[in-house]
Parts: structure tokens; sequence; C-alpha cells
């Protein structure tokens, strides 16, 4: 099963039970950095005006770290 379908499964599953089930409260019950969604590092770059990106590449997430776990905000 592909992570997408995991956390598909998921809220599902929450939703039936009548539990909370955004994507939110999937990276927090699984201590996943909300802003980076796990990976650690988000993607920088410049859209232009015809919807293309340039100058595209990553950096770590500010938030966690870059250590992809869910850190409480102050």
């Amino acid at each position: 099963m592909s992570e997408i379908e995991t956390i598909r499964a998921w809220r599902k599953s929450q939703h039936d039970q009548g539990l909370p089930d955004t994507l939110e409260d999937y990276f927090k019950l699984n201590d996943l950095c909300n802003h980076c969604h796990g990976r650690g590092y988000l993607f920088t770059g410049d859209l232009t005006a015809d919807l293309k990106f340039v100058n595209v590449g990553t950096e770590p997430c500010p938030y966690c770290g870059g250590s992809g776990k869910f850190t409480p905000e102050p």
C-alpha cells in the first residue's frame, strides 16, 4: 500500500469512527512535521508568469530543523 493509500485508509477509518481525521491529525499522530510532511526539507523556487517553476531546489525545513519530526510550535 502506498503512503497516500495508507493515509486515505486512516482518514476513512477515523471519519467512520467520528474521530479527528485531518491530514494535520495524521502527521501529529505519527510524529511528523506538518510543514514538510515528514520529509525534513521544503522545496524552493520561483513560479513564472506561464506557471513554470525555475530555480527549483530544497532547503532544510525551518520548523523541524530538517528532522521531519513533529515539533510543537511555541
